[in-house]
């Protein structure tokens, strides 16, 4: 099937969608519904979500340290610097650190 073909056939069965959705319309009584942009709970606009959201403010931890997930991060007390504790090492290492 060349490409041509392939467009006409394509514009057929879009008529024929378009057809069937206003007949059932006519059957029931009823308006097709048409699907709203999705809305970003970060900014609250319409048209993208909270992972694409320019507005959204960088992730405060270090990109090369490992997820809070495996151990967890220290902030010193003049929050100048953070360090991530692995999971596997001892409070005692904490504290021979001072944190």
């Amino acid at each position: 099937m060349e490409i041509d073909d392939k467009i006409a056939r394509v514009k057929e069965l879009i008529a024929k969608r378009e057809d069937i959705d206003g007949e059932l319309s006519e059957l029931l009584g009823g308006t097709v519904r048409e699907r709203r942009s999705p809305k970003c709970s970060v900014c609250g606009e319409r048209g993208h979500r909270a992972t694409t959201c320019s507005s959204k403010k960088p992730s405060s931890q270090p990109s090369d340290l490992k997820p809070a997930s495996a151990g967890f991060f220290v902030t010193n007390r003049d929050a100048s610097s953070t360090l991530h504790v692995p999971a596997r090492e001892p409070t005692s290492l904490l504290m021979a650190l001072g944190y």
